[in-house]
């Protein structure tokens, strides 16, 4: 177990793709992590990521399929709600969720990019 709060990043091919900020982390078998609650930005697609909070159930990390959260809080350019049994790849290309309430802007984007080096 990881305490004292830890800031983890993500490569693929070289290039960063995504980071992690969580109060403590459990390393499991397959590198695969556990935390009480986590925040993550996804680059590619501007993606913020509040995964649980603390009180509503432990994060799953999966390093071979990507997020389960009891719940979640998005927001992208494109995008922005919270859900219930959250369930994502880690490109946030296949999502699964229970009670999704989300918003799509119309005709645009809810502002510019703030995570830092993405691009939507």
């Amino acid at each position: 177990r990881i305490q004292g709060g830890l800031k983890g990043e993500r490569y693929v091919e070289d290039r960063l793709d995504l980071r992690l900020f969580a109060p403590e982390v459990a390393v499991e078998p397959g590198d695969n992590l556990r935390a009480p609650f986590a925040r993550v930005e996804i680059l590619k697609g501007c993606f913020r990521l509040q995964l649980s909070a603390p009180g509503r159930g432990e994060v799953l990390i999966r390093q071979k399929e990507g997020f389960f959260a009891p719940w979640v809080r998005i927001e992208a350019p494109n995008l922005r709600g919270e859900a219930q049994g959250f369930r994502s790849d880690f490109g946030m290309e296949r999502i699964e969720a229970e009670s999704p309430r989300f918003e799509f802007p119309a005709g645009g984007t809810f502002g510019p990019c703030t995570v830092e080096g993405g691009s939507s």
